[in-house]
């Protein structure tokens, strides 16, 4: 795993806050408010999953391969079917959380 360097405080190595500054940077206020809140839920769906995996929600955890993970969840099992039970989402699904991570 990736060290912290010594400036960064640990706080700013959370998703949650990367998602945040993400947001107000790039997305708010540029995208409309339907795409900022969809956007918005893409990431926190990606960090509800890394933190259920991984046990914790550092930025510098996440690799290529975590990606590529979620990427196979979603194809897989990324949807709540009607029975409650997980569903595939559609391939043009999967490549928009993609896109917005």
């Amino acid at each position: 795993m990736v060290g912290l360097p010594e400036r960064l405080d640990p706080a700013d190595d959370s998703l949650p806050v990367w998602t945040e500054r993400y947001l107000d940077l790039a997305v708010r206020g540029v995208r409309s408010a339907e795409v900022t809140a969809k956007i918005s839920r893409h990431l926190e769906r990606f960090g509800a999953w890394i933190t259920g995996g991984l046990g914790h929600d550092r930025l510098s955890a996440v690799t290529p391969r975590e990606i590529t993970a979620w990427r196979d969840h979603l194809a897989a099992a990324g949807n709540c079917g009607r029975d409650n039970m997980p569903a595939p989402m559609a391939p043009a699904t999967v490549n928009n959380h993609l896109a917005h991570l």
